[in-house]
């Protein structure tokens, strides 16, 4: 997992800012070509790091999502394109852990289409996520004063009322602070 890449995103801004400062200058004109190469590749670095955090983002919510078994079950069409996305980011994860230099990294055959692939797969995991929770929000106008987390955690716990009940009565009717149940 990618941590804090500010540091990496400043340096590489401020070298991107270097070489178009050095590529305008007027005994730089032999080095266009060298310039460019270098401008092209930190410019592909800052792009790989950018997708690479937005797919690690997606990452981290479905797998929170995903954990539980009943939303893997309603959810199985999208749970396998999480899956299959989770095999991809190990695969890139195992080169990165050989190769952990930026240079070395961006040279890594197919890493960034394989992030693309795996961001586009994930967003629309996300939008039948999303839609799927809307429909549920239909069939209880209630659900509108949760969280899509809060929701999640409901329906995964449908099996066990009372405890979803307590936890999140509040929040969904007014004035009630706690249910029970006599026999």
């Amino acid at each position: 997992m990618l941590k804090d890449t500010d540091p990496v995103s400043e340096e590489i801004d401020s070298l991107l800012t270097k070489v178009v400062s050095i590529s305008t200058s007027k005994f730089a004109k032999y080095l266009q070509k060298d310039i460019e190469f270098i401008r092209t590749n930190l410019a592909k670095a800052q792009e790989l790091i950018d997708i690479w955090i937005k797919v690690q983002k997606y990452m981290q919510q479905q797998h929170q999502i995903f954990v539980y078994e009943d939303i893997r079950k309603q959810l199985a069409s999208e749970y396998n394109k999480y899956e299959n996305v989770e095999k991809i980011w190990k695969n890139n994860m195992d080169q990165v852990r050989f190769s952990p230099q930026l240079t070395e990294v961006c040279q890594i055959i197919k890493l960034k289409e394989n992030l693309l692939f795996s961001l586009e797969t994930l967003e629309n995991v996300n939008k039948e996520l999303n839609s799927y929770l809307n429909t549920k929000r239909d069939a209880f106008p209630r659900f509108y004063f949760i969280s899509n987390e809060e929701l999640l955690v409901i329906l995964a716990q449908s099996g066990d009322p009372l405890i979803i009940a307590n936890s999140y009565i509040q929040q969904s009717f007014e004035g009630i602070k706690k249910l029970g149940v006599t026999k």
